[in-house]
């Protein structure tokens, strides 16, 4: 059970070419940014700079939100999402009550990395949307939007930079990520990803830089704070 979900409020291309530099920013918030090549931000009170494979969280509207291109050049496709983010405050056997909440995001206008395989679930998202109406559609474009989310923030939070491109890994992070408070083994995620225990934690190490269970032990605590 996730303590955290997330419910998609818009996706969509941000600017492109043909694109006036510099192209005032109308979307709602929580979002996040994340252009193809580096732009500029600007809003009243600060100047950020994203660059090629970064992406840019803002928890709500600043004044005068604007992105250019560096140089005058033209832009490259930049996209957003923005969302509504909520947190399990009650449980009882017969209900769950979460409340709107922004507290676990990154801070305004953290500019982070955005790992290479978190680029397919983006578009993945995209092209959903863009298939079937969003009443049709819409649970299953709420879980690509957590996984999308968890994989971008997680990443940043703890400090682990797993950008992988092995799916069994992908998919290991995805589970542990929305199954943390159950009965999540090494031996389980070895059977789930088709591995044999001792090859799964090597190759998890490598990929991600932490052991299976320091990796799950983190989780456990930063979301039972």
């Amino acid at each position: 059970m996730n303590t955290i979900i997330y419910e998609l409020q818009d996706a969509r291309l941000l600017a492109d070419q043909g694109t006036l530099s510099p192209a005032a920013l109308r979307i709602s918030y929580p979002a996040i940014i994340v252009p193809t090549e580096a732009i500029i931000l600007r809003t009243a009170s600060a100047v950020y700079q994203v660059e090629t494979g970064q992406f840019i969280s803002f928890r709500h509207a600043e004044e005068n939100m604007s992105i250019e291109t560096e140089e005058n050049t033209e832009f490259a496709p930049v996209y957003m999402v923005s969302y509504q983010s909520y947190q399990l405050t009650e449980k009882t056997p017969d209900s769950l009550l979460y409340h709107k909440s922004e507290e676990h995001l990154p801070k305004q206008g953290s500019v982070m990395e955005f790992p290479r395989h978190a680029r397919g679930l983006l578009e993945s998202l995209l092209e959903q949307l863009q298939q079937a109406s969003w009443v049709q559609i819409a649970a299953r474009l709420n879980l690509k939007l957590d996984e999308l989310l968890r994989s971008i923030f997680v990443s940043k939070h703890y400090g682990v930079s797993y950008i992988t491109q092995e799916p069994s890994i992908l998919q290991a992070l995805t589970y542990i990520n929305q199954h943390f408070d159950a009965s999540v083994t090494r031996s389980f995620m070895a059977r789930l990803t088709g591995f044999n225990p001792s090859y799964f934690s090597s190759l998890f190490r490598r990929e991600t830089g932490w052991s299976f269970a320091e990796y799950l032990n983190r989780i456990r605590i930063d979301e039972a704070k």
